[in-house]
């Protein structure tokens, strides 16, 4: 029979190893947008930020948490700074009416955030 702390330790050394994978596309993630022009963020934003307000909402990992907010520190720096960068307020408001919401423990990051988001939003909707 397998022991309690052999099964212990393998679901321990699986979770590191999701957190590292998952922490890398992360980086690729943010190293990807650092590269890309301003005039070329829109449609990458429509598809990225609704997906990453998800991935808040969802992943329950402290170190991956902290790229998820990297990801959108570096989208809103971009986005102050230029105000033709369009962001997808119907997908962060659309992320407001998920289930995931009401039961998430990382519900508080995800309300400051997307409110931060839907303010800058809103006024460059046409």
């Amino acid at each position: 029979s397998i022991s309690h702390t052999y099964l212990f330790t393998t679901i321990h050394i699986f979770s590191s190893f999701c957190v590292l994978i998952m922490g890398d596309q992360y980086d690729r993630t943010l190293i990807r947008l650092s590269s890309t022009e301003d005039d070329k963020l829109d449609p990458i934003l429509t598809k990225l930020l609704p997906l990453v307000f998800e991935e808040l909402l969802t992943q329950t990992e402290a170190p991956l948490r902290l790229k998820i907010v990297g990801v959108l520190n570096h989208v809103l720096t971009r986005a102050k700074g230029n105000t033709a960068i369009k962001l997808p307020a119907k997908g962060i408001l659309e992320k407001w009416f998920s289930p995931k919401l009401a039961t998430s423990g990382g519900a508080p990051f995800f309300r400051n955030l997307s409110v931060i988001f839907l303010d800058l939003s809103v006024p460059r909707l046409q």
